[in-house]
This record gives C-alpha cells, sequence and structure tokens, in this order.
C-alpha cells in the first residue's frame, strides 16, 4: 500500500473508476461472445428444422 500513499485521491479514485470500466468491458465482451455462439446454434438448429430455406432449395 505504500505505493498508494504518494499518489492523491483524485487518482486513486480515477483508477478504481477506470479498473471499475476495465472489468465491465471484458464481461460484456463475454456476454456478447457467448450470445453470439448461442445465436449461431439456433440458426443451425432452425436450419435443421426447416429445410426449405435458399440454401437447400438450389
Amino acid at each position: 500500500m505504500k505505493f498508494f500513499a504518494n499518489i492523491k485521491l483524485s487518482n486513486k479514485i480515477y483508477f478504481l473508476i477506470s479498473l471499475v470500466l476495465l472489468c465491465q468491458l471484458f464481461i460484456v465482451e463475454k456476454a456478447i461472445t457467448s450470445m453470439n455462439k448461442i445465436s449461431d446454434e439456433l440458426r443451425d438448429i432452425t436450419e435443421f428444422d426447416m429445410p426449405l430455406t435458399e440454401k437447400h432449395t438450389k
């Protein structure tokens, strides 16, 4: 904690806010990739259930 002792309070607050925002960005990125995987799986399931799409009629 000696590292934080000689830093101003406002810099500590900015550091904590940026740390929280980085964590939120990481969480949102993970959520988006998992949602993309789920949507790809759902797309595969619906194409399997409905074979009369353009891909299968050509």
